[in-house]
């Protein structure tokens, strides 16, 4: 078949077309796989100087039959110097990798204590390291002389082989193999890389099959090696066989590594075996067969490495190494299959010899028949199968001559199908140099890593048919077959459709095919220098503009940004907004995984409008906010901060995957910036209750009678992202929707499928009650339920019930219903899988205190004794925190501590054995005891070296206080630690040191002894040791002892001071990166410095501000826009809200789509307003939300009773309850914002008339009261003083006035002031919180400093500025004068009126402070302002 195929295909022959004289024109083909025109550069010569370029023109101009002569003259030379030397390279290559086969069939296992799979890891482990070096190495071989790099890396490989000849444990043989892949792994890659550099791509495959021989004569002559050594070697000169042919095999490759340092050619340019023009020639073949030279410093490692990646065939190469390394890994247990036929070890190894040969032989011929006939892929598919059908012959019967012809089969096949993929590989890469040594590099590393694990698919125990692994192995044999189909059909079809875009001239030139139906065809061979008159021309200006954009652009950084906003300006914005489902989520696609920073700049707002539109179908919906949760995550700025109410109005969709794509993006939206999107929390729990309660679910969404458990968990672990709200309603709608999973629960599942979604849904919610922290009922039920979590059968629901009892054990009340199910934690202790058994450490930790301590810490040592190594530092260090916290009993604390060293010393941190010296050096009633304990720990002489080091101290500061008990005298307890000095490190042996000198102060009568060990170790090697003992010896040969006295008297006792246990246990549970508001418990805890309180190892507070750390939940920094703040109120909201301050019902609020009325009533301090919502349209509208902002939410406590209908019918009405109480004095009041769907987002902020007024109850007191209260008030601050104006068009009545101040609830009193336009009148204010007093029963603010009052009595005295007169006592005011106009409406609180005598905590922000001693004065100072009274504005009344 005459196939023109890409550099990718499985034609090995030159690309192009051949012409009529010999010649190759044509297209050639780039590193991508594709034709490039010759109108682009593809010949790259840059490092070729002049004399090079003359010789290549020369060759260009020779004839076949000098071209054919000059090849066989240079590849005799290149094969002779090459070949042999890298085939016996890789055969010592691979015995080296390959000789612990051999090795097993001696007494290898029997000599390390190899037993189960121990083989198999020493197998494994060497791929290893192999997979982690071959990259780099195949990066670096290009920067340096590679046959010095090889020769290096060889007689490394050989030493470490032969290392392992010396393994004296199984550990040892498992770390020698790590290293010898290591250092193997640079060879093959690098050979491959090496011999690419030399043959062109249709000599290259039979090359590599000779090259790759090398395994199959390994193989071969690896079992007569194996069989001659380990047969006549085994016990010479006491060395087992299996260790002399690690040894002799590893000395070779040290040897042949020697010659390959100074033998191996590098590349053809550097290499001065060859004559000027054989060199030259050698490049130029190169360079016809691919189009570019080989330059070693063409291209950066960096940057080659990237084109590696970025080109998508590496990966389909990759993928179809890694399967044909996978069908031949019963090669590295070859001989163990062949021993099944029943032959003795020394036998087994002489019969594999002949299927080895046979495979060397077979793979010479397939390749050379590739290479002869230009095909790949058929020789794999027939080869592959030809493996496939030994592999079954092995597997389906245990016929002795049917097996071992199937063995024959099974690495005929295999391996040599494996070296024309190698081959493949290789010739797919081209150029540039360090892009295919990367290409070639990562086919390999990752397809070695299938005999990591491939390995494992040949037991012994499978023996003798080995079922498991034949079978899996023809398995991947088809699958082999099947990518290798794949692959040829997609290269062939991509290369006919290159094919049909080309033409060739008059010159054998290939151009684009200008006039093909296809604008990229003609855009590629385009040229912008032609006229711009021409209206062909034209049309190709942008593109003209946009091309040298690309060729300018300095960075490749710069290019891609470009590209992006090309794409962004021309195809995808297209294709977001034309109304084609198909063409959105294609670009959407787009957008998402492709576009960079530019593409999301440029596109985001068109995104956001796809979001939003209500002309959008809800699957675009979807992916426009899995689009946007995508951008976001990458470039955080795309999101506005105006999108918000539109975002979140799309949680109220009714198409359940609107809201659960939405709901995604709000997660990740509302962890960011909690105070933007706290509107999130309301909606969130009232889509819970309608998606629990699935009246609305549909089937699609309905998981195994589950109603949508996706969107369940995400809106659950949404509201742990806030604080447990204040609203009664909303309460109300999570317990009820908790009780409803939890009831779900109860019932048990059909099938596996529903248990886990109730589960997810369940444990999501549990956390949700234990962060709510308000719901004790709920609390009690879940302590049940996880008892009977944490006792299932299934590993993950019994992790999950310890983690959410762990949750809960961190509240102090909770910790009784936890108590009920110790015995089951600690049986956890015990359970098989690490993560159970951390968690219930974990568990334990938190729900310990006084009453339990002993009894938890008891099971914790017992357990200490047998647990794993991975848990035992995290136990130890818990015990001891718990040991010292909860110690009731001091000499409990020493015992347990010192149990601790005992049982686990050696996953003791230093922290704990000097936690210990500083307790029992602070507690004097511990010092004896103490000293007792360690003594008798130390006399034994297997003693943990922690325990001699706090023997040593405490012994040298209190072992006087035990000196006249029985076998604790001077004496013994100097030879207890004496006999520990020889075995101590040296940071011990200073501590016994440092004790004897205090022994000499102490016990004068053993000075003799201790003296003799300073005077041994003043001769000592390490200086420190002997400085200590010159220094102790000097001192105490003084003939004074003061000196002793003084410097080696009893240590004072330690600082107080926070345990340094406590940051090693912080360290191990460092917080989540979810920003969940969930109370993560604290198992640190805080050791008690005096206070013998019960506490948990939990938070401390749960309502604190640590739970809650990340989260900005007081705004006080925010920069979040709340849009129903006072500030964006709506144009108009006055016209409502002022009406409303004296009554108690009327409109709030009116346009043409919506009514807004309000009702309310005010009993002492509770208020209660009710808010009528109608839809005046005749069109329903969605989404309907309502959000309040209380600016004085310290004084003004509000709770909604239920929330509105989020969809109103056309002429529908909904209705929403909400409490408003006074705790206390408050100046704002609060607003509301309404938003809702109506095509598109209407809103509006409006202002509740919710005044301290409202708080008030007229009070009737008599003249005498009013005056002796007047008095009482005194002057300021308690008094105060306000002139303000009204419109000069009302007419201000005494009738209007006193209706006024009637609506503002202060009752009139009569009879108080003489002169009757003196308006005189008293109130109550009632509030929650009264004065200084604090109590939890609703009281009236007291006005008296003393706080003895119960109500606070303000009176207030008005006048009317144009009649008022200063009225003295007993006297009339003048009359009044005549006011023009009526006031027929009153406005609030009353025009131009003067108001004395009120608190000034309760004047409006509109009043201006004064002053006034008494009624008198305070009119007299209205008169003497009443020219200033007089503006024009009453809505500063």
């Amino acid at each position: 078949m005459d196939e023109k195929v890409a550099v990718g295909s499985d034609d090995p022959s030159s690309p192009r077309s051949s012409g009529s004289d010999g010649k190759q024109p044509g297209a050639r083909q780039s590193e991508h796989g594709y034709r490039q025109s010759t109108n682009e550069p593809v010949i790259h010569e840059k490092g070729i100087d002049g004399e090079q370029r003359r010789l290549h023109a020369s060759f260009a101009d020779q004839d076949s039959e000098w071209h054919a002569k000059m090849t066989r003259k240079l590849m005799f030379k290149i094969d002779i110097r090459l070949l042999p030397l890298l085939v016996a390279m890789y055969l010592l290559n691979f015995l080296d990798r390959n000789n612990l086969s051999q090795a097993r069939l001696g007494t290898l296992e029997e000599d390390l204590g190899m037993k189960g799979t121990d083989f198999n890891l020493a197998t494994s482990i060497l791929f290893v390291g192999y997979i982690l070096m071959q990259l780099p190495s195949n990066l670096i071989i290009t920067r340096v002389t590679p046959s010095r790099y090889i020769g290096v890396v060889m007689f490394i490989w050989g030493a470490v082989s032969a290392a392992q000849g010396g393994s004296s444990s199984f550990t040892g043989l498992v770390v020698a193999r790590f290293f010898l892949g290591f250092v193997e792994a640079p060879f093959f890659c690098g050979a491959i890389m090496m011999m690419s550099s030399w043959y062109t791509r249709k000599e290259l495959a039979h090359r590599i099959a000779w090259f790759y021989s090398g395994t199959s004569l390994a193989n071969a002559f690896g079992g007569l090696i194996g069989a001659g050594v380990i047969g006549n070697l085994n016990g010479s000169h006491g060395i087992a066989g299996w260790r002399w042919l690690f040894i002799i095999e590893g000395s070779i490759t040290c040897g042949v590594a020697i010659i390959a340092f100074f033998v191996l050619p590098n590349y053809p340019s550097t290499t001065s075996w060859l004559k000027a023009e054989e060199r030259s020639y050698a490049e130029w073949r190169l360079l016809e067969d691919t189009g570019e030279a080989d330059i070693t410093d063409a291209s950066g490692l960096l940057q080659g490495l990237k084109l590696a990646l970025k080109d998508y065939r590496v990966y389909v190469f990759t993928l179809l190494q890694h399967t044909s390394l996978l069908s031949q890994t019963f090669q590295y247990f070859f001989p163990s299959i062949v021993k099944t036929l029943g032959y003795g070890n020394i036998e087994t190894l002489l019969i594999t010899a002949p299927v080895w040969i046979a495979t060397f032989l077979i793979s010479l011929v397939v390749t050379y028949t590739s290479g002869r006939f230009g095909d790949r892929s058929y020789h794999i598919l027939i080869l592959q199968a030809v493996a496939v059908i030994g592999n079954i012959i092995v597997v389906s019967t245990l016929s002795i001559g049917a097996r071992f012809f199937g063995m024959f089969l099974m690495p005929m096949g295999a391996v040599a199908a494996y070296q024309i993929i190698v081959a493949w590989v290789a010739n797919s890469f081209p150029r540039p140099l360090v892009k295919r040594s990367a290409c070639i590099a990562i086919a390999n590393m990752f397809g070695n890593s299938a005999t990591i694990y491939g390995s494992y698919m040949w037991s012994d125990a499978d023996a003798p048919r080995y079922l498991p692994g034949g079978t899996a192995t023809a398995v991947i044999g088809l699958v082999v077959m099947g990518l290798t189909w794949t692959l040829r059909t997609w290269l062939d079809r991509m290369n006919k459709g290159l094919a049909a875009k080309e033409e060739v001239d008059s010159e054998g030139n290939v151009i684009q095919n200008l006039h093909a139906d296809d604008p990229d065809a003609r855009a590629v061979g385009f040229s912008g220098t032609q006229d711009d008159r021409n209206p062909a021309t034209n049309q190709y200006k942008g593109l003209v503009t946009f091309i040298a954009d690309i060729r300018q652009a300095r960075a490749r950084e710069l290019e891609e940004k470009r590209i992006n906003k090309e794409l962004a300006n021309i195809s995808i914005r297209k294709d977001l907004v034309i109304h084609n489902e198909l063409y959105n989520c294609l670009a959407l696609h787009a957008i998402a995984n492709v576009g960079g920073a530019a593409m999301a700049e440029a596109l985001g707002n068109e995104v956001h409008q796809l979001l939003i539109s209500p002309a959008s179908n809800p699957f675009v919906k979807k992916k426009a906010a899995l689009t946007l949760l995508r951008l976001y995550r990458k470039h955080p700025s795309i999101v506005q901060a105006e999108w918000t109410e539109r975002i979140l109005a799309l949680m109220d969709d009714p198409d359940f995957g609107v809201a659960l794509s939405v709901t995604s993006l709000v997660m990740a939206l509302a962890q960011d910036d909690p105070d933007q999107y706290r509107t999130c929390y309301n909606k969130a729990a009232n889509r819970l209750k309608k998606t629990v309660l699935g009246t609305d679910c549909p089937a699609d969404y309905l998981y195994y009678n589950v109603p949508c458990p996706w969107l369940q968990v995400k809106l659950l672990r949404l509201m742990q992202y806030y604080p447990s709200s204040d609203d009664s309603h909303i309460r109300e709608l999570i317990r009820s929707s908790i009780k409803q999973i939890l009831d779900a629960a109860t019932e048990m599942p059909k099938n596996v499928q529903q248990n886990n979604a109730q589960n997810a849904v369940l444990f999501e919610a549990i956390k949700l009650v234990i962060h709510m922290d308000t719901e004790e009922e709920l609390m009690v039920d879940i302590s049940r339920r996880l008892g009977k979590f944490i006792l299932g059968r299934e590993t993950n629901v019994r992790y999950l019930g310890l983690e959410a009892m762990t949750h809960l054990a961190s509240r102090g009340e909770a910790l009784d219903p936890i108590k009920q199910h110790q015995k089951s934690i600690v049986a956890s202790l015990r359970d098989r899988d690490i993560t159970v058994r951390r968690q219930a450490l974990d568990l334990l930790y938190s729900m310990c205190d006084q009453t339990n301590q002993q009894s938890i810490v008891t099971e914790l040592l017992k357990h200490l004794q047998t647990a794993d190594y991975a848990i035992r530092e995290e136990m130890v260090l818990k015990i001891a925190v718990l040991a010292e916290r909860y110690a009731t009993d001091a000499q409990w604390y020493v015992d347990v501590s010192l149990r601790l060293l005992a049982i686990a010393g050696d996953h003791v941190s230093d922290e704990v054995w000097q936690r210990v010296i500083q307790i029992v050096t602070n507690n004097e009633g511990l010092q004896e005891y103490a000293a007792r304990s360690l003594l008798r720990y130390v006399k034994p002489d297997q003693v943990h070296e922690s325990l001699i080091r706090i023997g040593g101290y405490v012994l040298g500061e209190f072992g006087h206080l035990i000196a006249e008990a029985p076998g604790c005298s001077p004496i013994e307890q100097f030879m207890a630690l004496y006999n520990k000095l020889p075995s101590c490190a040296t940071d011990t042996r200073a501590i016994i040191l440092s004790c004897f000198i205090k022994f000499i102060n102490l016990f004068p009568e053993i000075k003799e002894q201790i003296m003799g060990v300073f005077q041994q170790y003043s001769d000592i090697l390490d200086s420190e040791l002997q400085q200590r003992a010159c220094e102790y010896m000097a001192i105490a040969k003084l003939p004074n002892d003061e000196l002793l006295r003084t410097v080696f008297d009893e240590m004072p006792p330690f600082p107080e001071r926070a345990s340094a246990l406590l940051s090693r246990v912080r360290v191990k549970h460092t917080p989540s990166a979810d920003k969940r508001a969930t109370m993560i418990p604290n198992l640190t805890g805080a050791i008690p410095t005096g206070s013998n309180a019960p506490t948990t190892n939990g938070s401390a507070t749960l309502n604190g501000s640590h739970d809650l750390e990340g989260l900005d939940m007081n705004g006080e920094d925010s920069k979040a826009i709340n849009l129903a703040s006072a500030s964006h109120l709506s144009p108009g909201w006055e016209d409502g809200y002022y009406p409303l301050v004296l009554q108690a019902e009327g409109v709030l609020y009116e346009d043409a789509q919506v009514q807004i009325g309000l009702r309310s009533e005010y009993r002492t301090q509770m208020g209660c307003i009710i808010l009528y919502f109608q839809n005046k349209s005749s069109y329903s509208i969605g989404s309907f939300t309502s959000t309040l902002d209380n600016p004085s939410s310290d004084t003004l406590k509000l709770d909604m009773r239920n929330l509105p209908d989020t969809d109103l019918a056309a002429n529908a009405q909904s209705q929403q309850t909400i409490m408003f109480e006074a705790k206390n004095v408050f100046d704002e009041p609060p607003t509301i914002r309404i938003s809702y769907l109506a095509g598109s987002l209407q809103a509006v902020t409006l202002k509740l008339p919710v005044l301290l007024h409202k708080y008030m109850e007229p009070a009737d007191l008599t003249s005498e009261d009013f005056f002796k209260r007047w008095k009482q008030i005194g002057g300021a601050p308690r008094e105060a003083q306000a002139i303000f104006s009204v419109n000069a068009n009302s007419a201000i009545t005494t009738s209007a006035t006193r209706r006024t101040i009637q609506g503002l609830k202060w009752g009139l009193l009569e009879g108080v002031d003489p002169n009757p336009k003196n308006i005189c009148g008293a109130t109550v204010l009632h509030t929650t919180e009264g004065g200084n007093q604090s109590s939890d029963a609703p009281r009236d603010i007291p006005m008296d400093p003393a706080g003895l009052l119960k109500k606070l009595s303000i009176s207030i005295k008005v006048s009317i500025m144009a009649d008022a007169r200063p009225s003295r006592e007993g006297g009339q005011s003048p009359p009044p004068q005549d006011l023009k106009g009526d006031q027929k409406e009153p406005i609030a609180p009353s025009p131009n009126q003067q108001i004395s005598g009120s608190n000034s905590q309760q004047a409006s922000e509109s009043q201006k402070a004064g002053l006034a001693s008494n009624p008198s004065e305070h009119a007299a100072t209205a008169n003497a302002k009443e020219s200033v009274a007089k503006t024009t504005d009453p809505k500063t009344s």
